[in-house]
């Protein structure tokens, strides 16, 4: 059975996100509480494993801190992993990941999904992805083996639910013009990582992973979207428009709750969000257990 002392390093539940990624500075190996327990098997009733996909700048912690426990306190198996390790500028320091091109890391969530499925016994696993973590699960889908084209029935992918993903890009406050800029220089990439080149709006990535269909066949898309987002500008910018054999279901987490004010910071923190992960997991979860409470931006 897989272990290693990083694995055996448990975050303490932490609901705010600051307090998520100081905690995260201070143990940059840990998992969430309630997440890689490498010994937990499918159930008939909970048959996929659900991995968990950070976004930039960050690792698994500091985005899901609070988030895994309740994943698993409804019988999931959970998963995450740091990814996009970078050796040079914000890179070396251990907290950061996130900053490898989305397509490397495409092919570390390859090797990671495939150890997950190997190791549960399960034939399919669920992704969620926050902010770049939902691009990094797209390219998985699309180039990586995630999706059978041939044969969707073999997919090992069953759904992808994103979390304010910048499926059109990042526009960085309005100031994506200057971000291109500033992007020419390698020292300034270096600093930054390719990842943030990658997430820019009109990226070469970003015209690759959106040419031709934005989904793949067999697999169920839910994107839910915060509407103060800063990064993804308008938030509908999270969304997706479904392709053939594919489904899609587009949300934005202040419908029905205005008092929810996430912005693309605090999504991951919320417990409406929580709630909309867990029904979207499981449609037969009730809508009444699905809250609506005062969540404030960053």
């Amino acid at each position: 059975m897989p272990s290693s002392a990083a694995a055996k390093q448990t975050m303490p539940v932490v609901d705010s996100a600051w307090a998520a990624l100081w905690a995260a500075v201070l143990q940059p190996a840990a998992s969430p509480n309630g997440a890689n327990d490498w010994n937990c098997k499918p159930t008939k009733e909970r048959p996929r494993p659900v991995i968990l996909l950070h976004g930039t700048y960050a690792n698994m912690s500091a985005n899901f801190s609070n988030f895994a426990l309740p994943l698993k306190r409804q019988g999931y198996c959970v998963f995450a992993r740091n990814y996009g390790s970078y050796p040079y500028g914000l890179g070396v320091f251990p907290a950061i990941k996130g900053l490898a091109s989305i397509r490397s890391s495409s092919r570390e969530l390859r090797d990671y999904v495939n150890r997950v499925l190997r190791e549960t016994g399960a034939k399919q696993v669920d992704l969620v992805g926050y902010s770049q973590g939902g691009l990094v699960a797209r390219a998985y889908l699309k180039w990586d083996g995630g999706t059978n084209p041939a044969d969707p029935s073999q997919n090992k992918v069953n759904q992808l639910i994103g979390l304010a993903s910048a499926n059109q890009g990042g526009t960085a406050w309005g100031l994506t013009d200057w971000v291109r800029w500033f992007q020419k220089w390698k020292q300034v990439r270096d600093i930054w990582g390719p990842s943030s080149v990658d997430l820019t709006e009109g990226s070469p990535f970003l015209r690759d992973v959106n040419a031709g269909s934005q989904t793949e066949p067999g697999v169920k898309y839910t994107m839910i979207a915060a509407g103060l987002d800063q990064i993804s500008v308008p938030y509908s910018k999270s969304f997706l428009t479904p392709g053939p054999d594919a489904s899609v279901k587009n949300i934005l987490v202040q419908d029905g709750c205005p008092r929810d004010l996430s912005d693309h910071f605090t999504l991951p923190f919320s417990k409406r969000t929580h709630g909309l992960v867990l029904k979207a997991l499981d449609p037969s979860y009730p809508d009444a257990k699905i809250p609506c409470n005062l969540h404030l931006p960053l």
